[in-house]
């Protein structure tokens, strides 16, 4: 009877052992699934260290500069915004920044030196003004 009592202990304990690593693998895993995730989720919403953010509509835009109409919180109004754009400003979502057009939405990342905003990246968003409309429903 002893004999049987040792033979079911041992088989518990051999069960927990597995149960518990299996519990730990899962957790290893997880851990490391989740580290990509959160990496991932940083690069959606890019950030330029030291840099100011803002998004508007397009007001107008050349190679060289783009005018945004923000809203901006302290007055509680809406003014259009001037950001110069140099060599190295980062575009996405748009090859270069005269292809914008008047009505696009876009971020800003910019620099404010001495009241020159510098963008240093330009996010188009490309889900706010569908280019195409969808086929009327027949």
């Amino acid at each position: 009877m002893e004999n049987k009592k040792m033979n079911l202990w041992h088989k518990a304990r051999d069960s927990l052992k597995i149960i518990f690593m299996k519990q730990a693998v899962l957790l290893y895993l997880l851990i490391f699934l989740l580290i990509p995730v959160s990496s991932h989720s940083a690069q959606e919403e890019p950030e330029i260290d030291g840099s100011d953010y803002s998004y508007g509509e397009v007001v107008s835009a050349t190679d060289q500069s783009l005018a945004v109409l923000e809203y901006d919180y302290e007055s509680d109004e809406e003014k259009t915004v001037s950001y110069s754009v140099m060599s190295d400003t980062v575009l996405t979502n748009v090859g270069k920044v005269g292809d914008l057009v008047k009505g696009d939405t876009v971020e800003v990342y910019f620099k404010d030196a001495d009241g020159n905003k510098a963008a240093q990246m330009i996010i188009k968003d490309d889900t706010a003004n569908p280019t195409d409309d969808p086929a009327p429903a027949s």
